[in-house]
């Protein structure tokens, strides 16, 4: 078994821009939360496991991952050359705040609130059902913003 020499992290720092750029994208949580969960994976179980993502897309993730310190590549020699990805150190140190993040997201469907309504509770501004509700407790109609 040979290992790819793993990155420096790029996201060393504390501050919040860099780990958002770090963990932005459609992909990459999933890609996290399916290799804390199962520890070591190949490249077509990580494929079938996140539902509608290309093996382009998740190719073009996995190496962005590498490049940031997350994942690390596992290369096997043998009859057949095995690859498998699995979390670096630093990934693996964000193990707690999936396993957060998932209690949040149980806690919200038990609760049967969105976000929306959650962000109206603690004096946020959000949209619900078309009125935007403010800070104030006052409705009005929401404007549409194109995104």
């Amino acid at each position: 078994m040979t290992q790819n020499e793993q990155p420096t992290p790029s996201a060393t720092t504390g501050e919040p821009d860099v780990v958002i750029k770090v963990l932005e994208g459609r992909w990459k949580l999933p890609i996290l939360f399916q290799l804390s969960r199962h520890r070591t994976m190949r490249f077509t179980d990580l494929a079938r496991s996140i539902p509608n993502i290309s093996k382009r897309m998740l190719a073009q993730q996995l190496k962005q991952m590498q490049i940031d310190g997350l994942v690390c590549r596992l290369t096997f020699d043998g009859t057949a050359i095995r690859i498998e990805y699995q979390l670096t150190d630093w990934g693996k140190a964000l193990r707690p705040s999936l396993a957060s993040l998932t209690k949040w997201r149980k806690a919200a469907r038990k609760s049967k609130r969105g976000v929306g309504r959650s962000l109206v509770h603690s004096g946020a501004t959000a949209v619900h059902r078309g009125a935007r509700v403010g800070p104030e407790g006052a409705k009005r109609r929401a404007t549409p913003t194109k995104l």
